[in-house]
């Protein structure tokens, strides 16, 4: 009964013609039911294959189907077969998928974002530096200063260099070499 609620087709319809069963899937999906419904292969062992089907009201529904040998004999094999509509398993799945990428992108924008700040706040002080040492060059009246405050500025334009060469290595994912 399960089966015709998911297929959407009568008893008398199925039994009349089986193959309605995988000829509602895709080409690779109805390959591999009917794999699972045929009534040969002895040496068949269990089979598990996910498919998409098609109902005659055009319905598209997600199938999980299970088969087992049950019995085996020179004549005869018994197959145990397991059919579940996962078409709403499936579109939670997707949209779980869906979401722990947004959760990803979020995280990552986050990491840039904190990345970003601390990097101005870096680079300001280093700012600070190099203008506070000009600063009191242009205020200073004693030449044998002036030399500290330069080698001050130079310095912290150095790290700032640095700085920069290790951001944009970062941003490319190589190293810069100017």
């Amino acid at each position: 009964p399960k089966c015709q609620d998911i297929w959407e087709l009568t008893l008398a319809e199925i039994l009349d013609a089986p193959d309605r069963l995988w000829n509602t899937a895709s080409d690779a999906d109805a390959k591999a039911l009917k794999e699972v419904f045929s009534l040969s292969g002895a040496d068949m062992g269990a089979i598990n294959v996910k498919a998409f089907i098609t109902t005659p009201s055009g319905r598209r529904k997600h199938i999980h189907v299970s088969a087992a040998p049950l019995h085996r004999s020179a004549a005869v094999t018994t197959r145990t077969v397991l059919v579940l509509e996962i078409t709403e398993q499936s579109r939670i799945e997707a949209e779980l998928r869906k979401s722990r990428e947004i959760i990803l992108q979020t995280q990552k924008l986050d990491a840039i974002g904190s990345l970003t700040g601390g990097m101005a706040h870096d680079f300001n002080n280093l700012l600070a530096v190099v203008l506070g040492n000009l600063e009191l060059i242009q205020e200073c009246g004693d030449p044998s200063q002036v030399d500290g405050y330069v080698n001050e500025a130079i310095a912290a334009t150095l790290r700032g260099r640095d700085l920069t060469r290790s951001l944009l290595s970062f941003a490319r994912k190589a190293p810069l070499m100017p």
